[in-house]
């Protein structure tokens, strides 16, 4: 399949040094890199948010009635 993309110059002049060093095609370059980056990808585990609940009885009877601007005080050292 043909295609046109847009690449940096800088990445292309690598790609074509790569492939006169190994005496290969800028194609076969590419295709490799391609490949290598799309298995990467495929083995790549996903993203678990690790638990990080602790024990407790719900909020405080401090803050059971505040509002965020009072809750964001209290984090930040202004307690109630």
């Amino acid at each position: 399949m043909r295609t046109t993309v847009d690449l940096p110059d800088e990445l292309m002049l690598e790609v074509q040094r790569i492939a006169r060093e190994q005496n290969r095609t800028m194609r076969s370059v590419m295709e490799e890199a391609l490949r290598s980056t799309i298995a990467q990808y495929q083995r790549a585990q996903p993203f678990e948010l690790p638990d990080a609940s602790v024990s407790g009885n719900g909020l405080q009877p401090t803050f059971r009635d505040a509002d965020w601007d009072d809750v964001r005080a209290a984090a930040y050292g202004n307690r109630l």
